[in-house]
């Protein structure tokens, strides 16, 4: 078999080892090539940190921001149906008052059956003829 003796710090059998001496420059390198390396981690370290907590706000914002859109146009809307239906009753209380003026007589139990938009004279006397068969049904 043949023996290879162990590869050692690269210097031949029989010669002297050399220590090689590191000058000031090269020690101020060294230090400076560390401190940059120390100095990227740390900014990686932040940069990843503040991306971690960023983003997930910021997606938070934006979903916030649509939320209230939809929840505000929602009562909007909810808002304006209770309006309208508020004008409604108030226009079906006018016509019924119209209605018992033009007959000259109050209401006693039920509203009669109101016809949509302006009363033309067919729809006055279709009323006024509903509203009397309902105060004075007949015996």
């Amino acid at each position: 078999m043949d023996e290879t003796p162990p590869i050692t710090d690269g210097t031949l059998p029989g010669e002297v080892e050399t220590q090689v001496v590191e000058t000031a420059h090269d020690r101020h390198l060294r230090e400076m090539e560390a401190s940059f390396e120390t100095l990227e981690q740390t900014v990686a370290q932040r940069v990843t940190r503040i991306v971690k907590i960023a983003v997930p706000a910021f997606i938070g914002l934006i979903l916030a921001a649509v939320g209230s859109y939809l929840l505000g146009g929602y009562l909007r809307d909810r808002a304006e149906a209770k309006r309208i239906a508020k004008q409604m009753r108030i226009v079906r209380a006018e016509r019924i008052v119209r209605a018992e003026r033009i007959v000259g007589r109050r209401r006693r139990r039920r509203a009669p059956a109101l016809v949509e938009g302006p009363l033309t004279a067919n729809e006055a006397g279709e009323i006024i003829t509903g509203v009397l068969a309902e105060l004075d049904p007949p015996a």
